[in-house]
């Protein structure tokens, strides 16, 4: 097959031709690599595995241990028999994620673990089935419930069961005596079969209401369409049934070829057949139809159709198959693979539309639906710097995320960069290094773009990236020079400034662009302009246009009256107003609209307010002052900015962006942004705004965007190759289309905005990543005091209010991450103020105030802040001892001294005691009985809220399902009110409340019923009874079986000695 153009590794632009400037269009992207090996803390170097969670988290599996990965840090389960876990070893083999957010392994010994959420360790899981020792587990289902079921090969299968409630897991076996499992299937009712080599067997259903299906057949595949499952047999056969009708129909379709994989259609009529030895059918399910799409001896393993209905084939054949069922095509996709002495298991995977695949017998690539080819993804073994093509395991997080793991070992992320920042030359050939130099940008009423460049030539294109005329002489043929400014009076004329040639001014018509006037210096003239070197011109409120010149200082230009000569009112003439001898070299002008003009100089930041009766200008000069925090950053400015609220900014030369905030006891305040706030750089070349009023800044070498709401900065270039990148001062515009545009010494850089905008659809991810308490982690894992994982409970508790708090969460969006700003707020604690962290993950607090406060920690996209999502940590803080009573008590017991502390503490003891009996007296306590314990209640919201909970656990006691959550949502009450509630009434947490509920419910079943064990478990919430049954022995010490013995025994007894007594 052709092999496809890609872009070498260290190439981070995607390169444009001129024509392509304001029309923007789809290139193939290049990208970046980033490699994990163990010296960058990943377990181990020979990965066997990779999985994108629910959570958003990386694991990797090695032959070492198992890694998580936030895109930052990697944390490690690769303790092995430092676990003190029987039988749990480093050798993982695959990675799986269950239903209720567990993560399992697959160990090389085929036992399986769980990676318990709530504990952040392994379970012990010889002790959930006694007979693990013994057990090797294949195959394993996971269902959407939680469940999960394994292969036990000349046994049965094992399903653990986990409680929705504590995750606690137990397990039984479900024998199948004489029958091999080929695999186990969850169908889209929540049915769990197991296909074997004789028939299909039911292992969990709430809708069959039979066992088996289909004896004597000997089940390879499956698939389904609306309300039928569809099986494939060793024979040939297919098997329908369908939930509607409750019936199944054996169709015999290819006479003693096995079956190897079944897909339907997106439509559901078509129904794709792989067979082990005559190739692909498409069998049409309304005609009962059958065709050969191809024959090929090799055995066909696995069939996907993608969400275009493309049907992948993969076989044992090298490569990989597609097939068109529109044009009844068939593709063959193949790489040259080197080296070629690896057995990658082929896998195809589809993300947002886009597939990716790892071929049979080496070969990777993403299939491009445009041109319909599956090119080598920066992986052809004939490239020197391409990645290996050779690909062991990946996975795909998002549409431009990819996570390898290739023959040459470790963990590669390969994000591709496209082009949201796309770099264009002017010539593509250039005579001089001056060619590509682009010193100015002018947007012509939203239909021409004029740009100038050092080499003194001047380009206008028309909206539809045409080149419509090239200017570089007037009409003598004398060179106009080069354009530095372009500016358009109130009378329509365009003018350029030149450095070097004087101002200029241009008409245009079809035929081109024109000089029409020159005006230069003469030193004969006053009333000329004051330099011919002019950086920069802008017009203000009255229409009137300001000329800065380099040397010249202002100029203000005025026509005669009479003669309509245009004349400059200068520091030459009658602006004596200027600083001419500090402030004479003006590189940027910006005007407010309240008629100050800004002059941003070399020596200092002007304030010009010009004045018409005397032709003078009152000027007040801004310079930095090292004895006041809020002075100007730097004297050295090189541009200034009026954004569309009036709000004036300066770029300095090192001082950074400095803001405006107005006139303060006569003297002007400035907030200044630097790299400690975000900046790459604190070179300021360019300013100019968007119209969702973001900053666009171009720094020396980057291009940054500022968000005024969230006042963070997002770096956008920050891949350029410095060397080669020098972006020029204010040389800058916005296109009609709202991207951003910038000159540099290399041609013209362009920000794809709406690309940026629509890569910001996806979730954030927020998590937390871990919490410490002075310096210890609070992980299970790591710290055996603790009992439940912080991140996953959200509480935590304190050993006193100096102890030092430490949270890590990390947006785990790995296409965003770079972009995302963090900050945080202690909720109804003084203001709520949210303080500001910038990039950094990490927060750190201490001397929180006693009782429970609530930390909200918020992730936000710098550049669109209604992106954001937030996460909460409940942190109970114990009061300090001085704040005790019994501290209190002391102080005032020893000031009284000898006979009267003794008098007084009897007293005070007295005292309330006398109050609790005439409290007693007036207005008895009401108690809440729930044998054995009572709970005391002091009013009417207390009785009211124990009524309401007993109410509630009355209706879902029995429900397996039920959730803590749903509980505190009927109770009208946060989270964290409802806990401190329960805890001060009952002393006891919502888990333990329920677990105790429903237990004293099974002691009354017990007591008063003859309902068996296993119905009273159901009865009171539990879906395994050999787990009710370990539950009970540890609460009541005896089983229930036992207790039911003891308690009828006791009953006959007490009922003997009551018919003696009679």
């Amino acid at each position: 097959m052709p092999k496809s153009m890609t872009m070498k590794l260290g190439h981070k632009l995607t390169i444009l031709t001129l024509a392509m400037l304001i029309v923007p269009c789809l290139v193939s992207a290049a990208i970046r690599v980033e490699h994990y090996a163990k010296k960058d803390g990943l377990a181990g170097t020979v990965v066997s595995d990779i999985l994108h969670d629910s959570r958003g988290y990386m694991w990797i599996g090695t032959w070492e241990g198992l890694s998580r990965f936030d895109g930052k840090e990697f944390v490690n389960y690769s303790e092995g028999d430092a676990t003190s876990i029987p039988y749990l070893h480093n050798r993982v083999m695959r990675v799986y994620e269950d239903g209720l957010g567990n993560v399992w392994v697959m160990m090389y010994d085929d036992r399986l673990f769980r990676l318990n959420r709530r504990t952040d360790t392994f379970d012990r899981m010889a002790e959930v089935f006694p007979d693990f020792q013994n057990v090797r587990m294949y195959n394993p289902l996971f269902t959407a419930r939680g469940d999960v079921w394994a292969e036990v090969r000349g046994t049965g299968a094992i399903h653990f069961i986990a409680d929705s409630v504590t995750n606690a897991l137990s397990a039984e076996m479900v024998p199948l005596v004489g029958q091999a499992i080929n695999f186990l299937h969850e169908d889209s009712r929540g049915t769990v079969w197991a296909a074997t080599d004789k028939r299909l067997s039911v292992l969990r259903s709430d809708s069959l209401h039979f066992n088996t299906l289909a004896d004597h057949h000997d089940i390879r595949a499956v698939a389904e369409t609306g309300s039928k499952v569809i099986w494939g047999t060793a024979d040939g056969s297919i098997i329908e049934y369908d939930y509607k009708t409750g019936r199944n129909k054996i169709i015999p379709l290819l006479h003693n070829v096995p079956v190897t994989a079944l897909s339907v259609s997106p439509d559901g009529k078509t129904l794709y057949i792989a067979t082990s030895r005559s190739g692909l059918y498409r069998y049409d399910m309304p005609d009962g139809h059958l065709s050969q799409i191809f024959a090929t001896p090799a055995s066909v393993d696995r069939l996907f159709t993608d969400s275009h209905g493309l049907l992948w084939i993969i076989s044992r054949q090298p490569g990989v198959m597609k097939y068109d069922p529109v044009t009844r095509e068939v593709t063959s996709f193949a790489q040259a693979v080197t080296p070629s002495s690896y057995e990658p298991t082929p896998d195809i995977v589809e993300c947002n539309g886009d597939v990716w695949v790892a071929m049979t017998g080496g070969g990777f690539g993403r299939y491009d639906r445009s041109t319909g080819r599956l090119d080598y993804f920066h992986n052809d073994p004939e490239k020197p710097g391409d990645m290996s093509n050779v690909v062991l395991q990946f996975d795909v997080s998002s549409p431009d995320v990819v996570w390898l793991s290739t023959h040459q070992r470790g963990l590669d992320r390969v994000t591709s960069v496209d082009n949201k920042v796309s770099h264009t030359w002017i010539k593509d050939r250039p005579q001089s290094l001056v060619d590509n130099e682009v010193k100015s940008f002018f947007l012509d009423t939203d239909t021409t773009l004029l740009i100038g460049t050092k080499a003194g030539e001047l380009y206008r294109y028309t909206i539809s990236a045409r080149l419509f005329s090239t200017l570089t002489t007037d009409s003598r043929g004398e060179p106009i020079g080069r354009v530095y400014s372009i500016c358009r009076d109130g009378d329509g004329d365009i003018w350029l400034g030149t450095r070097g040639n004087g101002l200029l001014r241009m008409t245009s018509d079809a035929s081109g662009m024109h000089i029409a006037s020159r005006y230069a210096h003469d030193p004969a003239d006053k009333y000329s302009i004051s330099s011919d070197e002019i950086q920069s011109i802008v017009t203000d409120r009255m229409g009137r246009m300001w000329i800065g010149t380099y040397g010249g200082g202002v100029n203000i230009a005025v026509r005669d009256g009479s003669s309509g000569i245009m004349r400059f009112i200068s520091p030459a003439n009658t602006m004596k107003g200027y600083p001419l001898a500090s402030c004479g070299k003006v590189r940027s002008l910006a005007a407010q609209s309240d008629g100050t003009v800004w002059a941003g100089t070399t020596e200092g930041l002007v304030a010009l307010v010009y004045d018409e009766a005397s032709k003078d200008v009152k000027a007040r000069v801004c310079r930095k002052d090292g004895d006041n925090p809020e002075s100007l950053s730097t004297d050295d400015i090189v541009t200034v900015f009026v954004d569309s609220r009036d709000v004036l900014w300066v770029g300095t030369m090192t001082g950074g962006l400095n803001r405006y905030e107005g006139m303060e006891a006569g003297k002007p305040r400035f907030t200044v942004f630097s790299t400690a706030n975000g900046l790459p750089s604190n070179h300021i070349k360019s300013i100019t705004e968007d119209r969702d009023g973001n900053l666009w800044i171009a720094t020396d070498e980057n291009i940054v965007m500022f968000n005024n709401e969230t006042q963070a900065f997002s770096v956008y270039l920050e891949d350029a190759d410095s060397a080669n990148t020098i972006f020029c001062e204010n040389a800058v515009t916005v296109l009609p289309d709202g991207d951003p545009l910038f000159g540099a010494n290399n041609g013209c850089y362009r920000v794809d905005n709406l690309r940026m905008s629509s890569e910001a659809s996806g979730r954030l991810s927020l998590v937390m990543t871990s919490v410490s308490i002075d310096g210890v982690d609070t992980s299970p894992r790591v710290n055996p005091e603790m009992s439940e994982y912080v991140p996953e409970s959200g509480v935590v508790t304190l050993r006193s209010r100096k102890s030092t708090l430490t949270i890590k969460v990390m947006s785990l969006n790995y296409s965003l991450q770079s972009r995302v700003r963090y900050s945080y707020k202690i909720e109804g604690r003084g203001e709520d103020k949210w303080i500001n962290c910038g990039t950094e993950n990490t927060i750190t607090l201490s001397d929180l105030p006693s009782g429970c406060n609530t930390l909200v920690i918020r992730a936000m996209l710098s550049d669109d802040p209604s992106k954001w999502e937030e996460c909460r940590l409940h942190i109970v803080v114990p009061s300090a001892w001085w704040a005790t009573w019994w501290f209190w008590l002391i102080v005032v017991a020893l000031t009284a001294g000898g006979v009267m502390l003794f008098r007084y503490v009897r007293t005070r003891r007295a005292e309330p005691a006398a109050a609790d009996d005439s409290q007693q007296q007036g207005a008895p306590r009401r108690t809440f009985v729930m044998e054995p314990g009572k709970i005391a209640l002091d009013d009417d919201e207390d009785e009211k809220f124990v009524n309401n909970l007993l109410a509630w656990m009355e209706e879902n006691y029995s429900n397996p399902d039920m959730k803590i959550d749903n509980m505190v949502t009927s109770s009208g009450l946060g989270r964290t009110s409802f806990y401190n509630k329960l805890k001060t009434l009952a002393n006891t947490s919502p888990v333990e409340f329920v677990i105790d509920f429903r237990m004293k419910k099974a002691k009354m079943f017990i007591e008063n019923t003859n309902k068996t064990i296993a119905e009273i478990a159901y009865l009171t919430g539990y879906i395994d009874p050999h787990y009710f049954t370990r539950a009970f022995k540890t609460r009541y010490g005896e089983t229930p079986t036992q207790y039911r013995k003891r308690y009828n025994a006791s009953a006959a007894d007490k009922s003997a000695d009551s018919a003696d007594k009679q």
